[in-house]
């Protein structure tokens, strides 16, 4: 019986350097080290030495020393072979300081699929980043690839080993058991390159410590059954992807795997699904979901390229496009009871302008049906990477007309002055140039319950999550959430984490069950950041407590990125809460302003302590004028109108009759037209706020003359109509019911008809 095997043969040719070597690090020939070579492998002076070393002739020799032809076989694989260079002249790229650099250039440029460089460290392990060159000048980057000391370690394949050593300075010789070592570094090629030739190498020690050398380099072949190169998915569905990929041999036949993400790679023996073209479509795939994929040339019954891959692929979420949005339940109320789940694996960048945040890597759509003036956009519930997420709302008919309406980038959005039964259009884009999108969230659209009186003197400015209640973790412990991972709230920590507290060593909170604590790791602030309209007054509260003892943090304000002012200092012991008030006037210009509290001293230490809850910042942005106002009869017009902040004006649709607002975003508008008589209403919203102004017009109320009604006879004669003025008014005549022009005097009835 015979027993036909997968046969992947690798195929090896050292690579020959024309230049870049700096220093000679091998003794060879006849004569003193020092003579010989021109430095060490480490700062000792301790270097290589080669069987053929005689410190004078005929002296003692070193068999176990590095073949004097340079020529070196790795003790792990028979079939890789090392070629130094000459040992009487320059042989290692010797980087002895940090961020040193040289380049090795060959004279016979190779396709590859690897290299593996002959390596080794003095003085401790070294760390080398590079640049590997083809001949069309391209390039490929690796970086932080450590080197380990030469001896005793097993960190990356030993080549050789136990050949010993000599002191340049001494002539001692050393050959210790299984040491010195040198060892092999691989560096795979990608597959995008897998057909071009290697023209050089740069390498560059990033570390302090360690003397990287870098001694030679081998080439891993592409062999007579290269690998396919250029996978790659088009046409991705949620469920299905046709893969390709292009060829660098002649093969007519290969194999294809798809595996879940992260599973282990494929091995030589193992097969694939064998298809006869350069392409593969898969219409079992899972929305939503991670593959690697792999595909290998066959190129004969038994001879087969490696596995050329992974690729890896993440198939569309089913909301990838504007055009397929997930739809959003809307909230009667302010609890989230009905949320839509948000995943960003597989998103791609939708063609759609005018998104918010500097940066686009991915993003999902969403949609609702708005039910209310104001709906409140809320993430929560964050898995996966904690990456930043920016919300867009847009309103449009369709994905081809859409304007931008919000923005957020805190994972909340207020959106007022919305149209009751239109439908908006809401995108979650990853403001990150990190492309591992395994973030998950729940998007929930509730509806608030608005403030609203006559004279609203405080209007609440969007302080999202004042009290600290999401996200919500069990009683009696902390919560070490990045800030991307909550609403609201940011920190200037590096780490981007904000320490929460719920009823922890006996602490309970201020207002509702959570709290924060300053400083989660290290002295920072945390802030929020608001809109804010110029001469706007802010009135701010928060409750505050040291922990082991007596702590004081500040509240400064500011634009964003600074200067900030310090506005209020608060200094509390550690047995109980108190409540701190102050104000704040927006300066002129200052249109968006940052409230960002910093610890100014802790019992514990900066970083411990300064517990905060119950932080809200309101502002006047109700209406200042008489409220409400009284227009009379001479009047038709009302002015003197006085409102704070940024809204829009909305007149009642059952107001006495129409009337017009020459700004509807005026704080101090024009409204006229007024006729008929009775009580007009009109709604200044703000965010988040909605006050209503009264004006009450008296309308035509003077009282009719009195007068007494006159018979005639058919032909009689007639005299003017008599009427008795009422005091305080003037009476005049008119010929018709409504409007007309007043007559000279009174009129004479005309007897000659009856009637």
């Amino acid at each position: 019986m015979i027993i036909q095997s997968k046969v992947v043969a690798q195929q090896y040719q050292p690579l020959s350097v024309s230049s870049g070597f700096n220093a000679d690090v091998v003794a060879n020939g006849v004569g003193t080290p020092l003579s010989s070579s021109t430095a060490g492998i480490d700062a000792s002076n301790w270097a290589l030495l080669s069987n053929d070393y005689q410190q004078t002739a005929g002296g003692t020799t070193y068999p176990n020393a590095i073949s004097s032809n340079g020529l070196i076989t790795s003790m792990n694989d028979a079939n890789l072979t090392f070629q130094l260079n000459s040992l009487s002249a320059n042989n290692s790229l010797r980087l002895g300081t940090q961020n040193q650099s040289g380049t090795l250039v060959f004279s016979n440029p190779e396709a590859a699929l690897s290299v593996a460089v002959l390596v080794t460290s003095g003085d401790g392990s070294s760390t080398v980043s590079g640049v590997i060159t083809f001949t069309d000048n391209t390039t490929q980057i690796f970086t932080g690839l450590s080197i380990p000391d030469w001896y005793n370690s097993t960190a990356l394949p030993t080549v050789l080993w136990n050949m010993g050593r000599i002191n340049r300075n001494t002539a001692a010789v050393q050959n210790p058991a299984n040491n010195p070592r040198l060892y092999q570094l691989d560096i795979a090629i990608d597959g995008s390159n897998y057909g071009k030739s290697i023209q050089s190498l740069e390498f560059t020690k990033t570390s302090s410590g360690g003397v990287a050398n870098i001694l030679a380099v081998t080439a891993s072949l592409l062999g007579n059954c290269p690998p396919p190169i250029s996978l790659s998915a088009i046409n991705g569905t949620p469920t299905s992807a046709d893969f390709v990929w292009s060829s660098l041999g002649s093969e007519t036949q290969w194999e294809i795997i798809i595996q879940a993400e992260g599973a282990p790679a494929p091995g030589s023996g193992v097969s694939g699904v064998s298809v006869n073209q350069m392409s593969y479509y898969a219409n079992f795939l899972l929305p939503n979901t991670g593959y690697d994929v792999y595909v290998r040339a066959v190129c004969s019954g038994t001879e087969y390229s490696i596995w050329s891959g992974p690729f890896n692929y993440y198939t569309p979420v089913a909301n990838d496009t504007c055009s397929s949005p997930t739809t959003i339940p809307v909230n009667s109320g302010s609890d989230c009871a009905q949320v839509a789940p948000g995943a960003f694996l597989g998103a791609t960048v939708s063609p759609e302008p005018n998104y918010c945040g500097a940066i686009n890597t991915g993003d999902i759509w969403f949609d609702f049906t708005a039910t209310a003036n104001t709906h409140i956009i809320s993430l929560s519930n964050f898995a996966g990477a904690p990456l930043p997420i920016v919300l867009t709302v847009y309103e449009g008919n369709d994905c081809n007309s859409l304007t931008q309406v919000f923005c957020s980038s805190v994972n909340y959005i207020t959106a007022t002055g919305l149209t009751i039964g239109e439908t908006y259009y809401i995108r979650a884009s990853i403001n990150d140039t990190n492309t591992t999108h395994t973030t998950t969230f729940d998007i929930c659209v509730s509806t608030p319950d608005i403030s609203g009186s006559n004279n609203s003197l405080e209007c609440l400015i969007d302080t999202i999550n004042s009290d600290f209640e999401t996200p919500s973790f069990p009683s009696g412990g902390t919560g070490w959430y990045n800030h991307n991972q909550i609403q609201g709230w940011r920190t200037t920590a590096s780490d981007e984490v904000i320490e929460m507290w719920n009823n922890f060593q006996g602490v309970t909170a201020y207002s509702g069950d959570q709290f924060i604590e300053l400083n989660a790791n290290e002295a920072s602030g945390v802030y929020q950041d608001f809109d804010t309209p110029v001469s706007t007054v802010f009135n701010f509260g928060f409750a505050h407590r040291g922990r082991l003892g007596t702590d004081s943090c500040g509240l400064y304000a500011g634009p964003p990125g600074g200067p900030y002012t310090l506005i209020f200092t608060a200094t509390t012991g550690n047995s109980d809460w108190q409540y701190y008030t102050g104000t704040y006037t927006v300066p002129n210009g200052q249109t968006q302003t940052r409230f960002i509290f910093e610890a100014i001293s802790a019992a514990g230490g900066i970083t411990v302590g300064n517990f905060l809850d119950a932080v809200t910042f309101t502002a006047n942005n109700g209406i200042l004028s008489d409220n409400p106002m009284t227009l009379d009869c001479d009047q038709d017009s009302a002015s003197l109108i006085l409102a704070a902040g940024v809204g829009t004006w909305v007149a009642h649709s059952d107001n006495p009759s129409s009337t017009t607002i020459d700004d509807v975003n005026s704080n101090t508008p024009l409204i006229t037209g007024f006729a008929a008589p009775g009580i007009y209403r009109y709604d200044w919203t703000t965010l988040y706020c909605s006050s209503t102004l009264e004006i009450n017009f008296s309308g035509n109320t003077v009282p009719a003359p009195e007068a007494e009604d006159v018979t005639y006879c058919l032909g009689q004669t007639a005299v003017p109509l008599q009427a008795t003025a009422l005091a305080g008014y003037v009476l005049n005549w008119y010929d018709v019911s409504d409007g007309g022009t007043a007559l000279n005097s009174a009129p004479i009835p005309d007897t000659s008809l009856p009637g």
